[in-house]
């Protein structure tokens, strides 16, 4: 069994990872979100959560990724394109 030590250890290997790899950290991002979108969550619902896991558990803010902002601009395009105009 680990120790508390060594768990903690290893949650910084992983943070400092995901801090300085932008790629390994939207790899991360992109898993965490279909785990959510696979038992039938929203494909925008799957990355917020994601990104707030992200934000949590290495201290990394997907959110300003590019590719994030990508995902927000295809929603605001598609909800605006589907928006009732009065």
């Amino acid at each position: 069994m680990q120790t508390n030590r060594e768990i903690k250890q290893a949650m910084k290997v992983i943070s400092e990872a995901m801090q300085t790899n932008e790629e390994l950290a939207w790899g991360w991002q992109c898993n965490i979100a279909m785990s959510f979108v696979d038992v039938g969550g929203g494909h925008l619902e799957a990355n917020i959560a994601a990104a707030n896991f992200m934000k949590s558990a290495f201290g990394v803010d997907t959110t300003k990724f590019k590719e994030y902002k990508d995902i927000e601009q295809e929603y605001d395009k598609y909800y605006s394109s589907i928006r009732l105009k009065h």
